[in-house]
């Protein structure tokens, strides 16, 4: 399948909303890249230097706290201060050498890697070769199995296999399909770019902003997600639950400065699930909900963002008494219990 073959397709099209632009005679805000981005590494640019993308491996893009990302404005949505708290812990972490991924996403992770940089994830883990029991990771030979790989994620074998098989389904699943062919996750990992990094200043805070997608190709942005139940009817509430909306918004609005002007972005995630089979399957986020409400809540996030940059206040929640009412669905609720006589 070649990239003639992928321009000339017919997929549906999403209508990309204006969020409000800035003349091109006003003189726009500075991009502030970080310090690793100045070694000497190829950078592209937008024709007017407000955008550029470049390549650098993940600990470097997470390095960099000075740009607001998705997932900075995700922990923005509970508060400034939360957002502040996890970026002094990877400081901390960073400053001591370690790595300390979360193992509650440390299924998602990994196959993030063994599907979209399948050479680093040879490198990056490694499995600890035994009979699984509870508590293995507490024994002294896991211990000592750590201490010899410091610079490894380790997997038990039945970790990795279940990585490996989610994989496998994740690039095997067809993500675009036209009359006469279909292209599977696969083939776009080979059309697309993957974990590269886009960094754009906001025209209309200033705000320096930065992602690092998991594959775009054309006008397309494709992310993984894993969860534990893909169907529609429950994946929705995880969408709102982990903030995806916010995400797909701030995606879309940055990449849409590197596609020609007028070209439609399609935000869509591919779902695998973390238990066997491993089903997959694929949504693309809807514009009036996703872009809609989520780009609202951008713009909301970016001002407060820029506004903590400034005073170098990072609050938690409103100061002073709130008042506290019970929700709408226990007021009307039936009691279980009849205690008359």
């Amino acid at each position: 399948m070649t990239n003639d073959q992928f321009r000339n397709r017919n997929t549906p099209r999403l209508t990309l909303v204006s969020g409000g632009g800035i003349p091109l005679a006003t003189p726009l805000p500075g991009l502030r890249l970080p310090a690793y981005a100045l070694d000497g590494r190829k950078l592209t640019w937008t024709a007017d230097r407000t955008a550029v993308w470049f390549d650098s491996t993940d600990e470097e893009y997470h390095s960099d706290d000075f740009a607001a990302s998705s997932s900075a404005l995700k922990l923005m949505d509970r508060s400034a201060a939360h957002l502040m708290a996890q970026r002094q812990h990877r400081a901390q972490l960073r400053a001591a050498g370690k790595d300390e991924p979360n193992r509650a996403f440390m299924f998602g992770t990994a196959v993030h890697c063994a599907v979209l940089e399948p050479h680093i994830f040879k490198t990056r883990y490694v499995v600890y070769p035994c009979v699984e029991r509870q508590g293995v990771r507490l024994t002294k030979a896991y211990k000592t199995f750590e201490q010899t790989n410091p610079k490894k994620r380790i997997l038990l074998p039945s970790e990795m296999a279940s990585i490996q098989d989610c994989a496998r389904r994740v690039l095997a699943t067809s993500v675009i399909r036209t009359d006469s062919e279909s292209f599977t996750m696969a083939d776009l990992v080979d059309l697309g770019a993957t974990e590269r990094n886009y960094y754009w200043v906001d025209l209309l805070t200033g705000v320096t902003c930065k992602a690092r997608m998991d594959l775009t190709v054309e006008n397309i942005i494709l992310d993984i997600k894993t969860a534990i139940d893909a169907r529609y009817d429950r994946f929705k509430y995880d969408a709102g639950k982990f903030g995806y909306h916010i995400q797909a918004a701030f995606y879309m609005e940055g990449y849409s400065r590197f596609v020609p002007e007028g070209r439609n972005i399609i935000m869509t995630f591919l779902v695998a699930e973390k238990e066997s089979p491993h089903a997959t399957i694929v949504y693309e986020a809807d514009k009036d909900t996703f872009w809609g409400f989520g780009s609202k809540r951008v713009r909301e996030l970016l001002a407060q963002y820029k506004q903590c940059l400034q005073t170098q206040h990072w609050p938690a929640y409103a100061e002073g008494a709130q008042l506290l009412k019970l929700p709408m669905n226990k007021l009307y609720q039936e009691p279980k219990y009849n205690f008359s006589y």
